[in-house]
């Protein structure tokens, strides 16, 4: 077998350049592409054993989504997929994406870990917008008006389940029609759902109310998404500042969301 890095060398001299500048490291794991004979075969290798573990598993429960790359298998801290190729298929990304976010927030077993407090989640909120205030110096109006849409808008509960979080152009490819998850890192267990959608509308990637509320069948996820995209708001610009990368953060997006 033949094995090459998926990342080109400006992109690790990259990450070590924000480490050595004292920011949080984005990516802990390594990816590569095996190739075996004809096949090639995406390999991600994650910093714990644990996290491989959490990445299978969601991997094998969404299997009859079609969101993913098929789960090939799990050894320690690895986890293997099948490589996705990009077969331009004349779908718009933005209807590819509606449909992708619908299959996963519908998929066998979501939300899988049910409803949770919605104080968990202001709390988690409060403690975002004070971290802003105080140590990156967001302006308190900003915040202050955040929580008070958030507070307004909150549900009782939230229902949390598997959600694909960094949803980028970048980490889909468009095959056989239909947008496909390739960033296998970003699925997250236990997230609210609704965050993974947030990023993809704070990307300017799709409209949910046109594209993707009105046709969900869970009405809850659809109640509690703008109390969602406030959350992921509050933590999105939180990450940004302590990654270093204050280019991606557009305050003027998130306060159009609660104004």
């Amino acid at each position: 077998m033949r094995v090459k890095s998926a990342n080109p060398w400006w992109k690790k001299g990259q990450r070590l350049w924000r480490r050595w500048r004292g920011f949080d490291q984005v990516k802990t794991h390594r990816v590569d592409w095996v190739f075996d004979k004809d096949t090639r075969y995406k390999r991600v290798t994650f910093e714990t054993a644990s996290e491989a573990e959490s990445i299978a598993n969601a991997l094998m429960a969404l299997s009859d989504s079609g969101c993913f790359s098929a789960f090939i298998k799990h050894d320690a801290h690895e986890v293997w997929v099948d490589f996705v190729e990009e077969d331009h298929s004349p779908i718009p990304l933005h209807q590819a994406l509606a449909e992708f976010f619908k299959a996963l927030y519908t998929a066998s077993g979501q939300p899988r870990d049910g409803a949770v407090d919605v104080q968990v989640w202001l709390q988690q909120l409060k403690s975002d917008l004070m971290q802003l205030q105080t140590q990156y110096g967001v302006g308190s109006d900003f915040c202050e008006a955040l929580l008070a849409a958030a507070s307004k808008k909150a549900p009782k509960t939230v229902l949390c389940g598997f959600d694909y979080v960094d949803a980028v152009a970048k980490n889909f490819v468009i095959h056989d029609g239909a947008a496909i998850g390739i960033d296998i890192e970003a699925i997250h267990t236990n997230e609210g759902l609704g965050i993974g959608l947030a990023k993809a509308e704070y990307r300017g990637l799709i409209d949910p109310k046109e594209a993707l509320l009105e046709s969900l069948p869970n009405q809850s996820v659809v109640d509690q998404y703008p109390f969602m995209r406030l959350c992921f708001g509050a933590r999105y610009v939180r990450e940004k500042f302590e990654q270093g990368k204050k280019k991606h953060i557009h305050l003027d997006t998130i306060q159009a969301w609660f104004e």
